[in-house]
């Protein structure tokens, strides 16, 4: 007779744990592969069985030793089958699919031989842990669908499962975590809100899905919700309908690849509150709706967006919102209603780096953000200018920073900002204003208070800027309309052997001087300072 000491029974049955606690530890996907030793599982869905006595059971327990792939049940798959360990046993979560089908029956066994008919029923006898499976063809949801906590949502074969929302009361509502895979969402008015609203928490996981024709949102995300979708490249993620999602409370957003195309004037994301939205190679394409709305004290990176829509412009930003874009390529189409990249509201922050913003009536429009900062970015094919930005509203001025930039082809202006009453503080270096293709107006327009900081180059840091201009029909390089305020602009490149730069369109030091002020008031091609007050300080010597 064999004696099992207790020490070791102790540790089976810790190792093999409840079917409840192993359902609970795959929370991050239906399907598990084997331990390190011994058994080896089947990816693939099985049938109602919720042990691996019953049949159909996908995912079994092997035992010791080499091992060999489970028997697995019929279903979809979801990934190549696990490999044996080499020795010892593995544990592996059982799958439990409920499957649906076009022909089910709700007092069917919800199996995939024997689907139910209803999402409605399943959703009722579903329990954390389960997977709710669609089997190929069309569905029709009438009426709100409760899905409990812990419960999945998939396709058995991405792409070929639609749900079409027949009311406006269909929607399904959530109570936790959730995960959405290779479904087809039509015509509803909302697809998935939060049942606790303001206190609702919990992980929303979309992968290959696609949302068509939603009238209101696809998403709504409310309280400490996270929303986390992934497509393919290329892949349509939204097609259509009043907006993609809003955000609201401390809800966050997280978008990796995909197309949002076709939306309509009410935007594509709105968020608002404390509410935070990362986007990462996303393309954006016709429509009239904002890309993305910031209001309050929202926050947005959006890394990687290719953009060319028909929209009223593609950011809006207002309150203490922070917005950072990054290598990026933005643009509207030629026969665009309206006409701005960005259209700001005196928001807290906006960042833009390594991106390019043309085919708009103008890159950024509208009051100057608390902190902006522009860096390594082209603006060109402008109808209007590449930055049009004046004061007003809660912030009197701004913290301005433009480093790398290039301005051409722009029709009026390469960059115009300030108000009589501003107090702006503006650094810019290493930046080319090409105005050669001007109609009027200037290259870079400055209208500022007594107290403002304008800094276009020091002997300490040169500016590096270029101010490329040809004749006096294009206007000006430079404009300053405002007064008692020192402008630094030393060591940049101007149009040559005008207004005293030599002919390399440079502004040396003047032996004998300790600088080479242009004090006086002066109107040419270079730069234009109607207030005798001004000084425009174009070099020095220590």
């Amino acid at each position: 007779m064999c004696v099992v000491s207790l020490a070791i029974v102790a540790l089976i049955f810790s190792a093999c744990g409840s079917e409840d606690d192993k359902k609970k530890s795959n929370d991050d996907k239906p399907y598990s592969s084997a331990g390190e030793g011994g058994s080896a599982a089947v990816d693939g869905p099985a049938s109602a069985g919720r042990s691996s006595d019953e049949a159909g059971q996908g995912n079994v327990q092997g035992g010791t030793g080499p091992g060999a792939a489970g028997p697995g049940g019929a279903g979809p798959t979801a990934g190549a089958p696990s490999e044996a360990g080499a020795g010892g046993e593995g544990l592996v979560v059982p799958f439990h699919g409920l499957y649906i089908g076009e022909d089910g029956d709700d007092a069917a066994g919800g199996t995939a031989e024997a689907p139910f008919e209803t999402l409605a029923h399943a959703a009722s006898v579903a329990q954390a842990g389960d997977t709710i499976v669609f089997l190929d063809g069309a569905y029709s949801l009438a009426a709100l669908v409760a899905i409990p906590d812990g419960v999945s949502l998939m396709a058995e074969n991405s792409g070929a499962a639609a749900l079409t929302g027949s009311s406006v009361q269909a929607r399904l509502s959530l109570a936790g975590d959730t995960r959405v895979t290779g479904l087809e969402f039509v015509s509803f008015s909302n697809v998935f809100q939060f049942a606790d609203g303001a206190n609702a928490s919990g992980t929303l996981i979309i992968k290959d899905t696609t949302f068509t024709n939603c009238t209101q949102q696809a998403l709504v995300l409310t309280g400490a919700v996270q929303a986390i979708v992934t497509s393919a490249q290329g892949a349509v993620l939204g097609n259509g309908g009043g907006a993609f999602a809003t955000l609201s409370d401390t809800a966050t957003l997280s978008i990796e690849g995909g197309v949002l195309q076709n939306y309509g004037a009410a935007g594509i994301i709105r968020a608002t509150g404390d509410s935070s939205v990362t986007l990462n190679e996303l393309e954006v394409i016709d429509g009239t709706g904002k890309l993305l709305t910031l209001a309050k004290q929202a926050v947005a990176t959006v890394t990687g967006l290719t953009a060319s829509t028909l929209a009223q412009g593609m950011f809006e930003q207002k309150d203490s919102s922070e917005l950072t874009v990054a290598d990026s390529d933005l643009s509207m189409k030629p026969n665009a209603t309206t006409y701005y990249c960005f259209y700001l509201l005196n928001p807290a922050k906006l960042s833009i780096s390594g991106s390019k913003l043309h085919g708009c009536s103008t890159g950024i429009k509208g009051g100057i953000p608390a902190e902006l900062t522009v860096v390594d970015t082209e603006f060109y094919d402008l109808t209007f200018g590449g930055m049009d930005l004046d004061t007003g509203g809660p912030n009197p001025g701004g913290v301005v920073r433009i480093d790398g930039c290039q301005f051409h082809d722009v029709a009026y202006v390469a960059m115009r900002m300030g108000g009589s009453f501003s107090l702006l503080d503006l650094k810019m270096r290493d930046t080319v204003i090409d105005v050669t293709t001007l109609a009027n107006w200037g290259g870079l327009i400055i209208d500022a208070g007594s107290a403002s900081t304008i800094d276009l180059g020091t002997l300490a840091e040169p500016g590096g800027n270029t101010f490329v201009q040809h004749t006096a029909a294009q206007n000006t390089a430079l404009r300053l309309q405002m007064q008692a305020v020192v402008v630094q602009a030393v060591g940049n490149t101007w149009t040559p052997n005008q207004q005293g730069a030599d002919a390399q369109g440079h502004y040396s030091v003047v032996t004998g001087k300790v600088r080479d002020d242009a004090t006086a008031v002066a109107s040419g091609i270079n730069y234009i300072k109607p207030y005798a007050t001004t000084t425009l300080r174009l070099a020095q010597i220590p």
